[in-house]
C-alpha cells in the first residue's frame, strides 16, 4: 500500500508548483489548472496516466486536487514538471501493482458528486472500463463483449456492486464462461451477460 503524505510542512518547490496550477480564488486545482497541468506533462486529459495520477493523489472527483492531495507527490521527490513527467511511469506501475484499489477508485472518481450521482451513467462507465483496462499489463478478456452487451441492452446505469464484481468476474471466469456458476452471488446484469453469450453461441 502506498504512503500518504500530509499537509503540514510542504516542500517549498512542490508548494510553488501547486500554486502555478491552482485557481485564483480557491486553494484547489480545478478544470483549467488540470488542463494546463496535462499540457505541461504532454499528456491528454483522457490518458490513463492521468487517471492513475488522480488515484495516487487520492482525488475525490475529476479535475479537482487539493493542496494536501498534491503533497503525495513528495513520495516521488517531485519539485518540478520534469520530475512529474519522470514520476508518471512509476505511478502507473503502482496502479497496476495495486489494481483492485485503483480499479475501485475509478468508479467513485467517475461520479459527478456535484450533481449528487450515486450510480455511474453507463456511457461514463463504458469509457472508464476501456480506460482502466487499457494498460497491456492488465486487460480483460471479457471487455469487448461485455461493453457491446451493455450498449445493445441500452443499460442506463452501473451500480458500484456491478462495477466491483466485474473485476472479480473477469479475473476468474473463462472467456467462454463455462466455469460461471449462476448460483453464486453475481449481479443480475452479469447473469444476463453470460446468458446472452451462451445464447449467441447456441444459435
Amino acid at each position: 500500500m502506498f504512503r500518504r503524505s500530509h499537509g503540514s510542512g510542504h516542500d517549498k518547490a512542490l508548494n510553488q508548483l501547486f500554486d502555478k496550477y491552482k485557481e485564483e480564488r480557491k486553494d484547489v486545482i480545478g478544470i483549467a489548472g488540470t488542463e494546463q497541468l496535462c499540457a505541461d506533462l504532454e499528456v491528454d486529459p483522457s490518458d490513463v496516466r492521468v487517471l492513475a495520477f488522480a488515484w495516487r493523489l487520492g482525488a475525490s472527483k475529476m479535475c479537482h486536487f487539493t493542496r494536501d492531495q498534491w503533497a503525495a507527490l513528495r513520495d516521488f521527490g517531485v519539485k518540478s514538471v520534469a520530475d512529474m513527467k519522470r514520476a508518471l511511469p512509476k505511478i502507473m506501475d503502482e496502479a497496476i501493482a495495486d489494481f483492485k484499489s485503483y480499479y475501485e477508485f475509478t468508479y467513485t472518481f467517475g461520479l459527478d458528486v456535484d450533481r449528487g450521482e450515486r450510480t455511474l451513467p453507463a456511457e461514463t462507465a463504458i469509457a472508464l472500463w476501456r480506460l482502466v483496462f487499457s494498460d497491456p499489463r492488465k486487460q480483460s478478456v471479457h471487455l469487448d463483449s461485455w461493453l457491446a452487451f451493455l450498449e445493445e441492452k441500452k443499460v442506463k446505469g452501473i451500480s458500484k456492486d456491478t462495477w466491483d464484481l466485474y473485476l472479480v468476474f473477469t479475473e476468474t471466469i473463462d472467456k467462454d464462461c463455462t466455469n460461471y456458476d449462476a448460483m453464486e452471488a453475481w449481479p443480475s446484469l452479469l447473469d444476463e451477460y453470460v446468458e446472452h453469450l451462451k445464447g449467441g453461441e447456441s444459435q
